[in-house]
Formats: C-alpha cells, structure tokens, sequence
C-alpha cells in the first residue's frame, strides 16, 4: 500500500516545488544578514514596492520556514498533480499581492513574515480542484480548512505556535491567502469556459 500511495505521488512536479523551497531559503539566508525582504509598512511607504511580494518568502526563524517548507511539501504529496510552472507560480506571485494588499486595508499589522498565506490559497486551489474531479477528500479539506479561518478568526492562533515562530501568527493572512484561493480558482474555471465557448 504505502509502494503504491509513493508511486502515485506527482514526482515530475517536485523540482518545481524544490526550486520554491531552495528560493525560500536562500531568501532567508540574505534576509539574516540584510532586512531588506520583509513586508514593513513603513519602508513600503519608502518605495520599497518589493517587500509586497517578497514579504511573504522570508520567516521569523528557522523554526517557521521548515514549518511551512514541511507544509508546501505536504501539499505538493496531495496536489502536485495538479501543479503547472506556469499556473501556481502566477497564483502564489498574485496571492502575495492580494494577501499584502488586504493586510493593508484590513489590518493594523505593520511587520509580516512569512508563507502561509500563500499555503492557505494553495489548500483552498487544491481542495476546490479535488471537488471539481469529485474527489471526497476535497469536501474533507475545505471543510476542515473554513473550520480552522473560523477558529482563528474568532478564537486567535494556536499559543504554541506562536511561542516556536517567535511572532504572532497573522491569522487575517490566513483568510486573505483562502480568499485568493477561490478567486483564483473561478477566474481559472471562467478563462476555460470562455476559451471552450470561442472554440464552438
């Protein structure tokens, strides 16, 4: 059983998932001896445009890029045959824009580090994906997605993981990320229905 749930895991995809774990840490190299990739509100404001994106590649520790390193993997075990280059690079390039832009607006957070709202809109792709192949796994992980929003949206992140990240977990990330998600998800099923109509 565990030779055929390895067989079925998406191995082609898996350097391109490797390219994003290498550039996240090499990102959090340089970011150790120079701060200059955090999303700082103030430094935004300085013309620093590029932290809206790259805020979200570089951690508070080292404890927090495996956390979400571990979990970008975990994801790749569940949807990377869903994954394209092309696609899910666009998707987590806009999903930091979107996420910076709504931390922005609804938010009082001036610092934020870190990749887990992007991780959130991948869960959300991936479960919407599952469920548009009518896999019931999918319910199962959205279901348990929105229930993890509502806890932390109302109820705050878990204390532990606070404690080994060094950093409040920006759980207003977290929604904005499976925001994205379901945007980018219908935008990508309307695109294919225009397309399909312009071909008949």
């Amino acid at each position: 059983m565990i030779k055929t749930l390895i067989s079925q895991l998406a191995w082609k995809n898996l350097p391109f998932v490797l390219t994003w774990l290498i550039l996240l840490s090499l990102i959090q190299l340089i970011q150790t001896q120079f701060p200059l990739f955090e999303f700082h509100v103030s430094n935004i404001q300085l013309a620093e445009f590029w932290r809206i994106v790259t805020g979200h590649f570089v951690h508070s520790n080292i404890h927090h890029l495996l956390m979400n390193s571990a979990a970008l993997l975990a994801l790749w075990s569940l949807h990377g045959h869903y994954y394209q280059a092309r696609s899910i690079s666009i998707l987590i390039i806009l999903s930091c824009l979107f996420i910076s832009a709504f931390l922005t607006i609804f938010s009082e957070i001036d610092i934020y580090f870190g990749f887990s709202g992007v991780l959130h809109a991948l869960v959300c792709w991936g479960a919407l994906k599952d469920i548009g192949q009518r896999e019931q796994t999918g319910y199962l992980l959205l279901a348990a997605l929105i229930c993890k929003l509502f806890y932390e949206q109302f109820f705050g992140a878990s204390q532990s993981t606070e404690e080994l990240i060094g950093v409040a977990v920006a759980t207003k990330a977290h929604l904005a990320g499976a925001l994205f998600g379901l945007f980018y998800y219908c935008g990508q099923k309307a695109c294919k229905r225009g397309h399909k109509n312009l071909n008949s």
